[in-house]
Protein backbone atom coordinates (compact mmCIF):
# COMPACT_ATOMS: atom_id res chain seq x y z
CA UNK A 1 0.00 0.00 0.00
CA UNK A 2 2.83 2.31 0.69
CA UNK A 3 4.30 1.77 -2.64
CA UNK A 4 0.89 3.16 -4.08
CA UNK A 5 0.90 6.26 -2.35
CA UNK A 6 1.00 9.28 -4.43
CA UNK A 7 0.55 7.38 -7.77
CA UNK A 8 -2.78 7.85 -10.13
CA UNK A 9 -4.89 5.30 -11.86
CA UNK A 10 -4.21 2.27 -9.30
CA UNK A 11 -7.87 2.35 -7.95
CA UNK A 12 -8.16 -1.25 -8.57
CA UNK A 13 -4.54 -2.34 -7.31
CA UNK A 14 -5.24 -0.39 -4.40
CA UNK A 15 -8.60 -2.45 -3.52
CA UNK A 16 -6.40 -5.16 -4.45
CA UNK A 17 -3.94 -5.04 -1.52
CA UNK A 18 -5.94 -3.42 0.95
CA UNK A 19 -8.53 -6.48 0.61
CA UNK A 20 -5.24 -9.12 0.64
CA UNK A 21 -3.89 -6.69 3.77
CA UNK A 22 -6.80 -7.52 5.64
CA UNK A 23 -7.65 -10.92 4.52
CA UNK A 24 -3.76 -11.61 5.78
CA UNK A 25 -4.86 -10.01 9.27
CA UNK A 26 -7.74 -11.91 9.40
CA UNK A 27 -5.76 -15.03 9.19
CA UNK A 28 -3.33 -14.14 11.87
CA UNK A 29 -6.48 -13.52 14.08
CA UNK A 30 -8.18 -16.75 13.58
CA UNK A 31 -4.52 -18.66 14.36
CA UNK A 32 -3.64 -17.27 18.07
CA UNK A 33 -1.80 -20.37 19.19
CA UNK A 34 0.17 -20.31 15.65
CA UNK A 35 0.86 -16.64 16.37
CA UNK A 36 2.35 -17.34 19.65
CA UNK A 37 4.46 -20.11 19.07
CA UNK A 38 6.34 -18.48 15.45
CA UNK A 39 6.91 -15.42 17.73
CA UNK A 40 8.58 -17.89 21.08
CA UNK A 41 10.54 -19.08 18.27
CA UNK A 42 12.00 -15.87 16.76
CA UNK A 43 12.59 -14.82 20.68
CA UNK A 44 14.53 -17.82 21.62
CA UNK A 45 16.03 -18.53 18.13
CA UNK A 46 16.29 -15.10 16.31
CA UNK A 47 15.48 -16.66 13.15
CA UNK A 48 13.46 -19.61 11.45
CA UNK A 49 16.55 -20.84 10.08
CA UNK A 50 18.39 -20.62 13.58
CA UNK A 51 15.63 -23.29 15.11
CA UNK A 52 17.13 -26.76 15.89
CA UNK A 53 16.16 -29.64 12.92
CA UNK A 54 14.30 -31.92 15.35
CA UNK A 55 11.63 -29.23 16.31
CA UNK A 56 11.54 -28.82 12.52
CA UNK A 57 11.30 -32.35 12.30
CA UNK A 58 8.91 -32.75 14.95
CA UNK A 59 6.50 -30.39 13.64
CA UNK A 60 6.48 -31.19 10.29
CA UNK A 61 5.49 -34.75 11.22
CA UNK A 62 2.51 -33.75 13.18
CA UNK A 63 1.82 -31.53 10.12
CA UNK A 64 1.85 -33.39 7.50
CA UNK A 65 -1.00 -35.56 8.54
CA UNK A 66 -3.05 -32.21 7.63
CA UNK A 67 -1.57 -31.70 4.09
CA UNK A 68 -4.37 -33.78 2.24
CA UNK A 69 -7.42 -31.12 4.03
CA UNK A 70 -5.57 -28.22 2.80
CA UNK A 71 -5.51 -29.61 -1.18
CA UNK A 72 -9.01 -30.28 -0.24
CA UNK A 73 -9.87 -26.85 0.56
CA UNK A 74 -7.30 -24.87 -2.39
CA UNK A 75 -9.53 -22.82 -4.94
CA UNK A 76 -8.43 -25.80 -7.85
CA UNK A 77 -10.81 -28.29 -5.34
CA UNK A 78 -13.72 -25.89 -5.54
CA UNK A 79 -13.22 -24.87 -9.30
CA UNK A 80 -13.46 -28.44 -9.92
CA UNK A 81 -16.36 -29.35 -7.88
CA UNK A 82 -18.28 -26.09 -9.31
CA UNK A 83 -17.55 -26.87 -12.63
CA UNK A 84 -18.32 -30.85 -12.50
CA UNK A 85 -21.72 -29.47 -10.44
CA UNK A 86 -22.50 -27.70 -13.50
CA UNK A 87 -21.67 -29.73 -15.83
CA UNK A 88 -24.33 -32.11 -14.37
CA UNK A 89 -26.69 -29.54 -14.22
CA UNK A 90 -26.83 -29.43 -10.36
CA UNK A 91 -24.96 -26.67 -8.43
CA UNK A 92 -27.00 -26.71 -5.51
CA UNK A 93 -24.71 -30.13 -4.90
CA UNK A 94 -21.32 -27.63 -4.93
CA UNK A 95 -22.86 -25.22 -2.00
CA UNK A 96 -24.44 -28.55 0.18
CA UNK A 97 -20.26 -29.36 -0.05
CA UNK A 98 -19.21 -26.28 0.99
CA UNK A 99 -21.26 -25.61 3.76
CA UNK A 100 -20.63 -28.77 5.07
CA UNK A 101 -18.01 -31.13 4.27
CA UNK A 102 -15.62 -28.26 3.12
CA UNK A 103 -16.22 -26.47 6.55
CA UNK A 104 -16.28 -29.83 8.90
CA UNK A 105 -12.63 -30.22 6.96
CA UNK A 106 -11.43 -26.40 7.64
CA UNK A 107 -12.36 -26.87 11.66
CA UNK A 108 -11.12 -29.87 11.81
CA UNK A 109 -7.73 -28.62 9.97
CA UNK A 110 -7.31 -25.63 11.82
CA UNK A 111 -8.01 -27.24 15.36
CA UNK A 112 -5.83 -29.63 15.07
CA UNK A 113 -3.08 -27.54 13.63
CA UNK A 114 -3.61 -24.95 16.92
CA UNK A 115 -3.52 -28.39 18.97
CA UNK A 116 -0.11 -28.92 17.48
CA UNK A 117 1.23 -25.45 17.97
CA UNK A 118 0.04 -25.07 21.63
CA UNK A 119 1.62 -28.54 22.33
CA UNK A 120 5.11 -27.26 20.62
CA UNK A 121 4.99 -23.95 22.60
CA UNK A 122 4.33 -25.50 25.74
CA UNK A 123 7.54 -28.02 25.44
CA UNK A 124 9.80 -24.79 24.07
CA UNK A 125 8.65 -23.34 27.38
CA UNK A 126 9.23 -25.84 29.72
CA UNK A 127 13.11 -26.75 27.99
CA UNK A 128 13.69 -23.33 28.30
CA UNK A 129 12.50 -23.54 32.25
CA UNK A 130 14.48 -26.24 32.79
CA UNK A 131 17.53 -25.43 31.46
CA UNK A 132 17.31 -22.18 33.49
CA UNK A 133 17.45 -24.45 37.17
CA UNK A 134 20.99 -25.79 35.50
CA UNK A 135 22.96 -23.19 37.48
CA UNK A 136 25.74 -23.87 34.82
CA UNK A 137 23.30 -23.23 31.83
CA UNK A 138 22.65 -20.11 33.27
CA UNK A 139 26.12 -18.34 32.27
CA UNK A 140 25.67 -17.36 28.55
CA UNK A 141 28.56 -16.97 25.80
CA UNK A 142 27.03 -13.52 23.72
CA UNK A 143 29.85 -13.77 20.41
CA UNK A 144 30.18 -11.01 18.01
CA UNK A 145 30.94 -12.47 14.21
CA UNK A 146 32.60 -9.83 12.23
CA UNK A 147 36.02 -9.25 13.42
CA UNK A 148 35.48 -12.06 16.15
CA UNK A 149 34.66 -15.06 14.90
CA UNK A 150 36.13 -14.62 11.16
CA UNK A 151 39.43 -12.97 11.69
CA UNK A 152 40.26 -13.60 15.59
CA UNK A 153 40.37 -10.42 16.35
CA UNK A 154 41.49 -8.50 13.36
CA UNK A 155 39.41 -5.36 12.04
CA UNK A 156 38.31 -6.15 8.81
CA UNK A 157 39.67 -3.15 7.14
CA UNK A 158 43.01 -4.36 8.47
CA UNK A 159 42.19 -8.08 7.17
CA UNK A 160 41.70 -6.71 4.15
CA UNK A 161 44.76 -4.57 3.59
CA UNK A 162 47.03 -7.34 4.58
CA UNK A 163 45.19 -9.36 1.48
CA UNK A 164 45.89 -6.47 -1.10
CA UNK A 165 49.40 -6.43 0.21
CA UNK A 166 49.82 -10.25 -0.19
CA UNK A 167 48.36 -9.72 -3.81
CA UNK A 168 50.39 -7.10 -4.68
CA UNK A 169 47.60 -4.90 -5.46
CA UNK A 170 49.13 -1.43 -6.89
CA UNK A 171 47.31 0.63 -4.51
CA UNK A 172 48.69 2.45 -1.00
CA UNK A 173 47.37 1.78 2.06
CA UNK A 174 46.37 5.51 2.34
CA UNK A 175 44.23 4.82 -0.83
CA UNK A 176 43.11 1.36 0.16
CA UNK A 177 41.78 2.92 3.31
CA UNK A 178 39.88 5.35 1.80
CA UNK A 179 38.26 2.93 -0.78
CA UNK A 180 37.39 0.64 2.23
CA UNK A 181 35.67 3.49 4.28
CA UNK A 182 33.66 4.51 0.84
CA UNK A 183 32.90 1.06 0.11
CA UNK A 184 31.32 0.85 3.86
CA UNK A 185 29.13 3.72 3.71
CA UNK A 186 27.78 2.61 0.56
CA UNK A 187 26.87 -0.85 1.85
CA UNK A 188 25.44 0.69 5.09
CA UNK A 189 23.27 3.27 2.36
CA UNK A 190 21.45 0.74 0.25
CA UNK A 191 20.83 -2.78 0.12
CA UNK A 192 23.51 -4.28 -2.15
CA UNK A 193 23.72 -7.40 0.52
CA UNK A 194 20.88 -9.77 0.05
CA UNK A 195 19.63 -11.57 2.78
CA UNK A 196 20.28 -14.88 -0.04
CA UNK A 197 24.02 -13.74 -0.20
CA UNK A 198 26.55 -16.12 1.43
CA UNK A 199 28.94 -14.85 3.06
CA UNK A 200 31.64 -15.27 0.17
CA UNK A 201 29.08 -13.32 -2.24
CA UNK A 202 28.99 -10.29 0.44
CA UNK A 203 32.97 -10.09 0.41
CA UNK A 204 32.98 -10.50 -3.35
CA UNK A 205 30.40 -7.41 -3.36
CA UNK A 206 32.60 -5.29 -1.00
CA UNK A 207 35.81 -5.64 -3.47
CA UNK A 208 34.15 -5.44 -6.77
CA UNK A 209 32.85 -1.33 -4.29
CA UNK A 210 36.25 -1.39 -3.38
CA UNK A 211 37.92 -2.00 -6.91
CA UNK A 212 35.86 0.29 -9.16
CA UNK A 213 36.33 3.19 -6.35
CA UNK A 214 40.17 2.80 -6.77
CA UNK A 215 40.09 2.72 -10.34
CA UNK A 216 37.60 5.83 -10.66
CA UNK A 217 40.03 7.51 -9.05
CA UNK A 218 42.94 6.45 -11.33
CA UNK A 219 44.90 4.52 -8.40
CA UNK A 220 44.45 1.35 -10.28
CA UNK A 221 46.31 1.97 -13.09
CA UNK A 222 45.75 -1.31 -14.93
CA UNK A 223 43.17 -2.71 -17.58
CA UNK A 224 40.07 -4.20 -16.80
CA UNK A 225 40.62 -8.00 -16.87
CA UNK A 226 44.14 -7.44 -15.40
CA UNK A 227 41.34 -5.80 -12.27
CA UNK A 228 39.19 -8.82 -12.70
CA UNK A 229 41.79 -11.49 -12.34
CA UNK A 230 43.82 -9.64 -9.29
CA UNK A 231 39.84 -9.35 -7.83
CA UNK A 232 39.56 -13.13 -7.76
CA UNK A 233 42.96 -13.87 -6.45
CA UNK A 234 42.23 -11.80 -3.56
CA UNK A 235 38.80 -12.62 -2.72
CA UNK A 236 40.10 -16.31 -2.77
CA UNK A 237 43.22 -15.33 -0.39
CA UNK A 238 40.54 -14.18 1.51
CA UNK A 239 37.81 -16.40 2.01
CA UNK A 240 40.51 -19.23 2.35
CA UNK A 241 41.61 -17.30 5.81
CA UNK A 242 38.40 -16.65 7.18
CA UNK A 243 37.66 -20.36 6.70
CA UNK A 244 40.57 -21.35 8.25
CA UNK A 245 40.29 -18.74 11.00
CA UNK A 246 36.41 -20.08 11.37
CA UNK A 247 37.28 -23.68 11.93
CA UNK A 248 39.73 -23.19 14.56
CA UNK A 249 37.00 -21.10 16.53
CA UNK A 250 34.20 -23.85 15.72
CA UNK A 251 36.09 -26.24 17.90
CA UNK A 252 35.95 -23.90 20.86
CA UNK A 253 32.46 -22.82 20.25
CA UNK A 254 31.71 -27.01 19.97
CA UNK A 255 33.60 -27.20 23.89
CA UNK A 256 31.77 -24.25 24.98
CA UNK A 257 28.37 -25.07 24.07
CA UNK A 258 28.71 -28.59 26.05
CA UNK A 259 28.39 -26.36 29.39
CA UNK A 260 26.77 -22.84 28.36
CA UNK A 261 24.12 -21.72 26.10
CA UNK A 262 25.70 -19.38 23.16
CA UNK A 263 24.46 -16.27 21.23
CA UNK A 264 25.33 -13.98 18.20
CA UNK A 265 25.10 -10.35 18.56
CA UNK A 266 25.80 -8.69 15.33
CA UNK A 267 25.60 -5.72 13.10
CA UNK A 268 24.96 -7.70 9.78
CA UNK A 269 22.78 -7.21 6.78
CA UNK A 270 19.90 -9.84 7.14
CA UNK A 271 21.60 -12.65 5.52
CA UNK A 272 23.68 -14.24 8.83
CA UNK A 273 21.75 -17.53 8.57
CA UNK A 274 23.01 -18.37 5.00
CA UNK A 275 26.47 -17.47 6.47
CA UNK A 276 26.36 -19.37 9.45
CA UNK A 277 24.64 -22.58 7.62
CA UNK A 278 28.17 -21.99 4.75
CA UNK A 279 30.36 -22.32 7.37
CA UNK A 280 28.54 -25.17 9.31
CA UNK A 281 27.88 -22.75 12.24
CA UNK A 282 23.65 -22.91 12.94
CA UNK A 283 23.48 -25.46 15.26
CA UNK A 284 26.39 -24.16 17.81
CA UNK A 285 23.86 -20.80 18.59
CA UNK A 286 20.55 -20.78 20.34
CA UNK A 287 19.77 -17.44 19.16
CA UNK A 288 21.07 -15.24 16.76
CA UNK A 289 20.72 -10.96 17.57
CA UNK A 290 21.10 -9.50 13.80
CA UNK A 291 21.00 -5.24 13.27
CA UNK A 292 19.25 -5.58 10.34
CA UNK A 293 16.89 -8.20 12.02
CA UNK A 294 15.88 -6.86 15.01
CA UNK A 295 16.08 -3.03 13.74
CA UNK A 296 18.92 -2.13 16.45
CA UNK A 297 22.70 -1.57 15.87
CA UNK A 298 25.94 -2.07 17.84
CA UNK A 299 26.87 0.39 19.90
CA UNK A 300 23.28 0.63 21.12
CA UNK A 301 23.25 -1.71 24.27
CA UNK A 302 19.92 -2.78 23.56
CA UNK A 303 20.88 -5.55 21.16
CA UNK A 304 22.81 -7.28 24.24
CA UNK A 305 20.15 -6.69 26.35
CA UNK A 306 17.50 -8.29 23.99
CA UNK A 307 20.30 -10.84 23.06
CA UNK A 308 20.27 -11.72 27.17
CA UNK A 309 16.59 -11.98 27.48
CA UNK A 310 16.15 -14.38 24.84
CA UNK A 311 18.51 -16.71 26.47
CA UNK A 312 16.62 -16.41 29.27
CA UNK A 313 19.33 -14.95 31.42
CA UNK A 314 20.07 -11.36 32.79
CA UNK A 315 22.62 -9.58 31.37
CA UNK A 316 24.69 -10.13 34.38
CA UNK A 317 24.77 -13.85 34.07
CA UNK A 318 26.16 -13.21 30.57
CA UNK A 319 29.69 -13.04 29.04
CA UNK A 320 29.78 -10.77 25.77
CA UNK A 321 32.74 -11.22 23.38
CA UNK A 322 33.89 -9.25 20.76
CA UNK A 323 36.92 -7.42 18.86
CA UNK A 324 35.43 -3.76 19.08
CA UNK A 325 36.12 -1.97 22.29
CA UNK A 326 33.64 0.79 21.60
CA UNK A 327 30.91 -1.21 20.35
CA UNK A 328 31.26 -4.81 21.97
CA UNK A 329 32.58 -4.03 24.90
CA UNK A 330 31.60 -0.57 26.07
CA UNK A 331 27.56 -1.06 25.27
CA UNK A 332 27.92 -4.80 26.79
CA UNK A 333 29.71 -3.90 30.61
CA UNK A 334 27.04 -0.52 30.41
CA UNK A 335 24.22 -3.29 31.39
CA UNK A 336 26.24 -4.98 33.81
CA UNK A 337 27.78 -8.27 31.01
CA UNK A 338 30.78 -9.57 31.96
CA UNK A 339 33.48 -8.62 28.84
CA UNK A 340 36.09 -10.44 26.89
CA UNK A 341 37.73 -8.03 24.12
CA UNK A 342 39.86 -10.16 21.73
CA UNK A 343 42.23 -7.94 20.90
CA UNK A 344 43.90 -8.22 17.45
CA UNK A 345 45.16 -5.55 15.04
CA UNK A 346 42.85 -2.54 15.12
CA UNK A 347 42.08 0.05 12.57
CA UNK A 348 44.00 2.23 14.73
CA UNK A 349 46.39 2.37 17.15
CA UNK A 350 44.39 3.77 19.61
CA UNK A 351 43.85 2.38 22.89
CA UNK A 352 41.55 2.96 25.64
CA UNK A 353 42.62 5.36 28.53
CA UNK A 354 40.76 3.13 30.94
CA UNK A 355 39.90 -0.56 29.86
CA UNK A 356 36.89 -1.70 31.40
CA UNK A 357 37.10 -5.21 29.76
CA UNK A 358 36.49 -7.92 32.86
CA UNK A 359 39.47 -10.16 30.41
CA UNK A 360 41.65 -9.28 27.66
CA UNK A 361 42.39 -12.39 24.86
CA UNK A 362 44.42 -12.60 21.76
CA UNK A 363 43.33 -15.97 20.64
CA UNK A 364 39.41 -17.23 21.37
CA UNK A 365 40.70 -20.57 21.77
CA UNK A 366 42.15 -18.65 25.77
CA UNK A 367 38.73 -18.36 26.28
CA UNK A 368 38.71 -21.97 28.07
CA UNK A 369 41.39 -21.11 30.03
CA UNK A 370 39.52 -18.22 31.23
CA UNK A 371 35.90 -19.46 31.32
CA UNK A 372 36.30 -20.62 34.62
CA UNK A 373 37.56 -17.43 36.13
CA UNK A 374 34.39 -15.84 34.13
CA UNK A 375 31.87 -18.46 36.22
CA UNK A 376 33.39 -17.56 39.28
CA UNK A 377 32.90 -13.42 38.79
CA UNK A 378 29.45 -14.49 37.92
CA UNK A 379 28.41 -16.49 40.68
CA UNK A 380 30.30 -14.38 43.31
Amino acid sequence: MESLKGKKDVFWDRAFHFNYQHYCKSQEHRTPDFQRFHKALLARYGSIEQVPQDLKDRFLAGSRPLMPFTNLLTFNCRGILVYVTCLLNCPWVYLLVEVTLLNLAYVYMHKKHEALCREELNRLLFNSEKGATDREKSVAYLFDFGGTLDTGGCHWGKMLWHGYERQAIPVSEAQFREAYVYAERTLGKQSIIKKEYTFRQMLEAKLQIEFDYLSAQGWLNVDAETARKMQTRLLADLYNKVKTTIEANKHVLQQLKQQHRLGLVTNFYGNMSVVLKEFGLSNLFQTVTESAVVGVRKPDPDIFQRAAETLGVSPSDAVVVGDSYTKDILPAHSIGCQTVWIKGEGWTDDEPSDCIADVIIHDLSELLVVKDKLKERISG
